[in-house]
């Protein structure tokens, strides 16, 4: 398959690569000739998903909660074991709880924070320092139209992709310093 870019120098981590955007992610990136870890927190689905993923380019699967300070310190630990660095971080990891907003508890609320704006906090700043190493690193977020609509059973989640469009421009004007 031809490619519209090479990017067989690069090294790549994709959050929630083992379904849904990150996988898709996770796979142009593959076609593109970079090298791969996906992240979830399901060894089922990463089991599956590098099942698809190896045949077409070097991918590896770390196990974790995005959400988890201490898995994105083993993130870390991994990257520099599989891939010797770092280039490309995509935040991908992410989940919804539809429901009015009355109707969440706690737990929803943390749940749906955790995973789609915490997670892009930890794992940036787990791997800052081999995304400035890098001399080029790159952080791409995913949002959602949700982080400037409202809609009436997506509360926490429009508030979390509202928080990663404000945390995404915070890092870039906080790293650019850094090439990152």
């Amino acid at each position: 398959m031809s490619t519209l870019f090479d990017l067989s120098d690069r090294r790549v981590v994709v959050t929630g690569g083992t379904s849904g955007i990150g996988l898709a992610i996770a796979r142009a990136f593959l076609e593109a000739g970079a090298q791969v870890i996906v992240t979830g927190r399901d060894p089922a689905r990463g089991a599956q998903a590098l099942a698809e993923l190896a045949p077409l380019g070097p991918a590896h699967f770390v196990p974790g909660d995005a959400g988890s300070e201490a898995d994105a310190v083993h993130l870390k630990d991994q990257v520099d074991r599989l891939l010797g660095g770092l280039d490309t971080l995509v935040c991908a990891a992410g989940t919804n709880r539809r429901m009015a907003p009355q109707d969440l508890t706690l737990k929803d609320w943390d749940t749906v924070v955790d995973a789609n704006l915490k997670s892009v906090f930890l794992t940036s700043r787990a791997l800052y320092p081999a995304l400035k190493d890098s001399g080029d690193g790159r952080i791409v977020t995913v949002g959602s139209m949700l982080s400037v609509l409202a809609n009436e059973a997506s509360s926490a989640y429009a508030a979390a992709k509202g928080g990663v469009v404000q945390l995404t421009r915070s890092l870039a004007v906080s790293w650019a310093p850094d090439g990152i």
